[in-house]
């Protein structure tokens, strides 16, 4: 029995598929049918909180292990470390890859995934917590930096708990930004893996 020739209607859906999956690669960073997740630029409230449902959302439909696509210049520590604790609840499996270049909070956001990889062209870079001066009152200086004292802890704590290095490794990077490539993430146990760009013959 022969094949049916698709039809306009056909050519028509194939098309809105298309355009639809190309819109959500292009505008909300995300590829629902490879399981794939784009988590680019700043860490931000924003980013984050698409991110935290994309995660539950493709957690509810299989428990096939998810990817966590990271190429970001860090930001917002809180709001990364609600990211942080929706990666470890998930129960789906969340494969991390770094590539560009994965610094300041993109560091334990990738260290908190299951398994993670590093393209071999991919940057690392680690430094301290950054915080906003208000210089109305030395109080407010007092509870900012205190805020600030306490992320710190906690985002440090994350990567002495998801690699090789301990706690004292991490935090000895005061005052400089600490930059190194994937083969030190690997010696470090910050990636378990390292891939390079296979071309095609």
């Amino acid at each position: 029995m022969s094949e049916q020739e698709p039809t306009e209607q056909d050519d028509i859906a194939i098309i809105s598929y298309l355009e639809t999956k190309f819109k959500n690669l292009s505008q909300h960073n995300y590829d629902l049918d490879q399981r794939r997740i784009y988590l680019t630029g700043g860490i931000s409230e924003k980013s984050c909180l698409r991110t935290i449902k994309l995660l539950n959302y493709l957690e509810s439909i299989d428990h096939k292990p998810i990817h966590l696509i990271i190429n970001t210049g860090g930001g917002d520590a809180e709001h990364g470390l609600a990211l942080i604790d929706a990666i470890r609840m998930c129960t789906c499996e969340v494969i991390g890859t770094a590539t560009g270049g994965v610094k300041s909070m993109g560091l334990p956001i990738l260290a908190s995934c299951d398994f993670r990889i590093a393209t071999n062209n991919c940057m690392f870079m680690w430094h301290s917590i950054s915080y906003g001066i208000h210089p109305s009152s030395i109080a407010e200086h007092d509870v900012e930096l205190r805020q600030a004292k306490l992320i710190s802890k906690l985002v440090n704590q994350v990567l002495a708990n998801n690699t090789n290095k301990p706690f004292n490794f991490w935090t000895s990077h005061k005052y400089l930004d600490f930059d190194f490539t994937a083969e030190d993430a690997l010696e470090f146990g910050l990636v378990d893996e390292i891939r390079g760009v296979v071309k095609k013959q």
